[in-house]
């Protein structure tokens, strides 16, 4: 990986905003497209090293991370293929960061176009609708396995209680596809002891 261990001055270039302040979110950009460019060469040299195969170019591909966009350089084989799986999952144009931030940010009831708007200044620039849609969408099955979880005890281990505390709170919630208004009420309570069923 002679990108590691030989630098050019076009990388030792910093970017730098109108000011003269570094542009630090486009330096980790350009570090992690550079290092991940570079262990993907590494991987290709690798397989086409005892001359049984050679390289044939590369084919780029964007990957949305949360330091921006990256543009990965994923080398050809003249024969096989070689999809780096440790660096990008297939079919994937976002990392796991970014879509948690964005799943995150989409369950606790931000708009669409707000999540638009934090994304550009993740660095993603083109991030649609539909993107932040699908990407929420993969909370779902998580949302309806809690709904749909019995919160009634066992008969045999139903507890006597002590106290109870209730409170409820008002905070922003996604109702179908929209951000609404939504009160939440709670209520915890501790037992004074579990019955006991010992056969005798």
């Amino acid at each position: 990986m002679e990108i590691l261990s030989d630098p050019t001055p076009d990388m030792l270039a910093m970017p730098r905003f109108d000011d003269g302040a570094i542009d630090m979110q486009e330096l980790l950009r350009s570090l992690a497209e550079q290092v991940v460019n570079a262990v993907m060469d590494a991987e290709a040299d690798q397989l086409c090293g005892g001359g049984a195969n050679s390289r044939n170019g590369y084919r780029e591909r964007s990957l949305a991370t949360c330091v921006g966009p990256l543009t990965l350089r994923i080398p050809k084989l003249r024969s096989g293929s070689l999809f780096p799986d440790g660096v990008i999952e297939r079919h994937r144009r976002a990392d796991r960061a970014l879509v948690a931030a964005v799943a995150e940010m989409y369950d606790t009831g931000t708009s669409t176009r707000k999540v638009q708007r934090v994304a550009e200044k993740m660095g993603v620039p083109r991030l649609s609708k539909d993107q932040v849609s699908a990407i929420a969408s993969s909370l779902g099955a998580d949302i309806e396995e809690l709904c749909a979880r019995s919160l009634d005890g066992s008969p045999s281990r139903t507890p006597t209680w002590a106290s109870s505390a209730r409170s409820a709170r008002s905070s922003r919630a996604l109702r179908g596809s929209a951000a609404q208004s939504t009160s939440c009420a709670t209520a915890c309570a501790m037992p004074t002891r579990w019955p006991t069923s010992t056969p005798r």
